[in-house]
């Protein structure tokens, strides 16, 4: 099963994590900014990630884009499967 990114938003930062098989795991925070907030309000699937087509419209959507697959990776590789660095 693919996981679903889910946003939880403070005054000043968003919080990204991981949601997997019922866990949540912490992705990165990075700074305020409405469009991603919107964009990420309601969860997204990885899925709908890799097929994310507004590149160029919100440059700070776009680099937060960049950072995800990278940041699940990680967390797959050394919080989920258990491997020890």
């Amino acid at each position: 099963m693919k996981g679903k990114i889910v946003v939880r938003k403070s005054p000043d930062v968003l919080d990204f994590f991981l949601v997997e098989n019922g866990e949540k795991y912490f992705l990165f925070q990075q700074g305020y900014t409405a469009g991603v907030w919107k964009y990420f309000q309601n969860g997204r699937w990885e899925e709908e990630i890799r097929r994310f087509h507004g590149w160029g419209y919100n440059p700070r959507l776009d680099k937060t884009m960049e950072r995800l697959p990278s940041f699940v990776r990680y967390v797959r590789r050394y919080m989920i499967s258990g491997v020890v660095a």
